[in-house]
């Protein structure tokens, strides 16, 4: 029998640009239908400016004829990049390219205390940072949550740090205030505590006493038969003025200290 050499057939199924949630595996799979003489078949990861030969990796695992499905388990940061399949004979080498980014959740951090009480009328602010990610966090990837009106909310983000203030604070606004980033290596969130209190209401006066404390400076002499002696000190003093006509007021100063 004479067998025609002919070059290695073999298409992509996963595609090209290849986005995987840290953590999770690496699957690059393709379809090979032969070629002869039976080709060569390596698989190489682009690590700075080498290619590597991923088969060196304990995590790398290959199936399928020859091995042309690669899969890596638990991938990390440093698993992104480039990873080539080389298929090769005789007749032709085929190259087959796919580009993984390893997608990296955000770390959210309070800059803002957690639970805050605030009256009506007046504002909050609520500070997150955002950090960490790949891809980084975009705007539109950043939703706040919670019992207020948007009417009275300013949303802002500078590529770091997530804030939301609010105006004009009512009762009905208390509640949780939560933060959800829609990250493509999942969702994450983070909330505050948020109490609007009324006004408290004045209080009912029966008495109210005033009270004035200054110092004074006070000179005195002493006379004896020998010779005179000159002082200067210091006293603190009170006056209670009262505010009431049935009380008696007292006018005096009392000294309460030196």
């Amino acid at each position: 029998i004479i067998r025609i050499p002919f070059s290695p057939q073999v298409s992509q199924i996963t595609s090209e640009d290849v986005a995987v949630p840290i953590g999770q595996n690496i699957q690059l799979l393709v379809i090979y239908s032969g070629g002869f003489p039976d080709p060569q078949v390596s698989w190489t990861h682009q690590v700075g400016s080498d290619m590597v030969y991923v088969s060196q990796d304990q995590r790398a695992s290959f199936n399928g004829t020859f091995g042309l499905n690669f899969t890596l388990h638990g991938a990390v940061v440093n698993d992104g990049g480039l990873y080539r399949l080389t298929v090769m004979n005789s007749v032709k080498t085929v190259v087959l390219e796919f580009n993984v980014s390893i997608q990296v959740p955000p770390v959210l951090t309070r800059l803002s205390k957690f639970q805050t009480y605030h009256l009506t009328g007046s504002n909050a602010t609520f500070v997150i940072n955002v950090s960490n990610a790949l891809p980084p966090v975009i705007e539109s990837n950043l939703k706040w949550q919670g019992n207020y009106n948007s009417d009275h909310q300013t949303a802002m983000f500078d590529g770091e740090r997530a804030t939301l203030e609010l105006n004009n604070l009512r009762v009905t606004d208390t509640g949780n205030i939560t933060l959800i980033v829609n990250h493509p290596a999942g969702e994450i969130s983070r909330y505050f505590e948020l109490v609007v209190l009324d006004a408290p209401s004045p209080p009912n006066i029966t008495e109210t006493t005033f009270t004035a404390t200054c110092t004074l400076k006070i000179s005195w002499e002493i006379e004896s038969s020998e010779n005179h002696v000159a002082y200067t000190d210091q006293v603190k003093v009170e006056q209670r003025l009262c505010l009431f006509d049935d009380q008696t007021c007292d006018e005096e100063w009392e000294k309460v200290g030196v």
